[in-house]
């Protein structure tokens, strides 16, 4: 590939990523307490055998771009890609 055009994709993929300059990218785009979910040992689409585990039922979570961060009773938090997750139902 000539450099130019190296430099032409480059600036491409940066203006698409920036598109969005206003966006907080901190602050969640929805938050919930779990009614139910799953979440997937692999992501969805994989090949082999998939295990899931239910959400717990009364867990906060907190959905942004790509993650979703479950708040755990203990106190602890989950990060999970969308791709881990299905059936996801909050209120």
């Amino acid at each position: 590939m000539k450099p130019i055009t190296i430099l032409v994709c480059a600036a491409a993929s940066c203006s698409l990523v920036s598109c969005d300059a206003d966006r907080d990218y901190s602050t969640p785009i929805q938050s919930g307490i779990v009614e139910s979910g799953l979440v997937w040992e692999h992501p969805r689409g994989n090949l082999g055998s998939n295990t899931g585990i239910p959400i717990k039922k009364g867990c906060k979570v907190d959905i942004y771009d790509r993650v979703i961060v479950t708040h755990l009773n203990d106190g602890t938090k989950q990060v999970e890609e969308f791709s881990q997750i299905t059936k996801l139902i909050i209120k």
